[in-house]
């Protein structure tokens, strides 16, 4: 069976960066743009089990598990891929459709993933869409509740047909890191901004896509790019087609 794609949507720079540096960005959990996104409120901490003698007090029991899942979306850094490379909303959420959209192996990329970062690592979910009232129960839920915390979203991002590779407290030992901004002088940097960046092997690189508005310009560096590391990879440019509102993949010899 052939192996799935999944897509990386990327402003020019990033996919430069991505591509000369054979990686994948993960951004903490808590600087996603939807703010629902791994929130602890997801899940039910209120109905704590009663006990006979009351200790721990319910108080603490209840404060601890939401600490517990407030913890995990800060420790959490994840990578977003989507399973569509011609979403319009998607394109559109990236520099106006001029940027790009990398096609990487799933099963390639997480044995890569996996291999290289062990047990900090979960290695491609795919995410949930459903209504908030949907809350599990932090003590008696037989599903993971973490989870779920982790990889469930409202059904109005069900367009993004999202796919998430996580890692969870990530070491500078094991996986480079960056800003991605420079820093003020005596500046004291929130470690949730930091971005981390595991290496990835060449073989998870499959197809490139560049956007409809792509300048020429931008066009010629990035095919130059490809043509010289990526030479066997898939490229083509995102057309739009006159009879309906999407587009069509046009293959381009490099």
């Amino acid at each position: 069976m052939k192996d799935p794609i999944l897509y990386k949507y990327l402003d020019p720079k990033g996919a430069k960066l991505m591509l000369e540096k054979q990686n994948l960005q993960y951004t903490n959990a808590t600087y996603f743009n939807d703010p629902f996104d791994c929130h602890p409120a997801l899940i039910n901490c209120n109905d704590v089990p009663e006990n006979v003698l009351n200790w721990p007090p319910s108080s603490f029991l209840k404060a601890q598990a939401e600490n517990e899942l407030e913890n995990l979306r800060i420790d959490t850094w994840i990578s977003c891929l989507s399973k569509r490379f011609d979403n319009p909303l998607m394109w559109g959420y990236y520099t106006k459709h001029k940027g790009v959209c990398i096609g990487l192996n799933r099963g390639s990329l997480a044995r890569y993933i996996n291999a290289s970062l062990g047990f900090m690592a979960i290695g491609g979910v795919d995410v949930e869409y459903c209504d908030l009232l949907q809350r599990p129960d932090y003590f008696r839920s037989f599903i993971d509740v973490f989870h779920y915390q982790l990889c469930t979203k409202g059904k109005q991002w069900a367009h993004e047909e999202e796919v998430r590779f996580a890692i969870i407290k990530p070491s500078v030992n094991f996986v480079s890191y960056s800003l991605n901004r420079d820093l003020e002088e005596e500046e004291i940097v929130d470690w949730k901004e930091v971005r981390f960046y595991p290496r990835i092997g060449l073989e998870c690189f499959n197809s490139i896509y560049l956007g409809c508005r792509m300048p020429d310009k931008e066009k010629e560096e990035m095919l130059q790019l490809v043509k010289n590391k990526y030479p066997e990879m898939a490229v083509y440019k995102m057309e739009i087609n006159p009879d309906r509102f999407g587009f069509d993949a046009v293959p381009i010899a490099i």
